[in-house]
């Protein structure tokens, strides 16, 4: 085998033990039907603290019954802050004294005015007297609407994939320790390059600190070693959101599948 597949091999095995990020949460507008049916009586709008992964959530509630709904005075909220552990940490209630220009004004029970700018179903800012007790406010920028990785049970359970020259990388976190990846080098490709087919694949332990993600391989398969990847191995890796992981050898990027 050429010094040049030596090394190209090796890079991709360090690509393998990439740990990409949890899991995008899709944020839709949330329709709740009457008793009648098909009636939208109520909207909510979500987003993440992407420092301390607190989840943000607005619920409007109509005032009556609408074919369709829209936010306007006099309807009701329910304004929360959740923790990762899903602890309400800060609560809101009251009524809607306007929505203008995706501006919500909202009259919070036991005095105080929250403003609140929305794009679509997702928070971009919070002001005024603030959620709750606390009255915790965000500036614009401090809410991401895409669900943030913020520590290790947030990959539990996910698979990634980055797309190399050989075809598909993929990674499994099956819980909030352990990490695998693997990758096919196809028959065809091995024998234009000179070299074994077949599946490098291997396993070990991760952990997450601040933005970083530290994977350390604790097991290879034999083709996996025979290319350079090796137990003890550790790299790290940059979490860019909360579906986008970059490796901060080779730029090669990780998304949730």
């Amino acid at each position: 085998m050429g010094s040049f597949a030596t090394a190209k091999l090796q890079v991709i095995i360090r690509r393998m033990i990439i740990i990409a990020l949890t899991a995008i949460i899709g944020l839709a507008m949330t329709a709740c039907p009457t008793e009648s049916g098909g009636e939208s009586t109520s909207a909510a709008y979500t987003s993440w603290d992407d420092v301390t992964g607190d989840t943000i959530r607005l619920v409007v509630n109509k005032a009556g019954k609408a074919a369709r709904y829209a936010p306007s005075d006099g309807d009701t909220y329910i304004f929360t802050i959740t923790s990762p552990s899903n602890i309400i940490v800060e609560k809101s209630t009251g009524t809607v004294v306007s929505f203008i220009n995706f501006v919500f004004t909202l009259s919070q029970e036991g005095g105080g005015n929250i403003t609140t700018t929305v794009a679509g179903s997702a928070i971009k800012s919070v002001g005024g007297s603030g959620i709750g007790t606390g009255g915790k406010t965000y500036n614009d920028g401090e809410l991401t609407s895409i669900k943030p990785i913020v520590n290790a049970g947030d990959l539990a359970g996910t698979t990634w994939v980055c797309n190399d020259v050989f075809g598909p990388i993929t990674l499994s976190f099956p819980n909030a320790t352990n990490f695998k990846f693997s990758v096919n080098i196809p028959p065809d490709f091995a024998a234009w390059l000179g070299i074994p087919s077949g599946y490098l694949e291997g396993s070990g332990t991760f952990e997450v600190i601040g933005k970083t993600i530290k994977c350390t391989l604790t097991s290879v398969n034999s083709l996996a070693s025979a290319f350079g990847a090796y137990v003890g191995q550790v790299d790290d890796y940059e979490i860019i959101d909360g579906n986008t992981l970059k490796d901060l050898g080779n730029g090669d990027i990780y998304t949730k599948q």
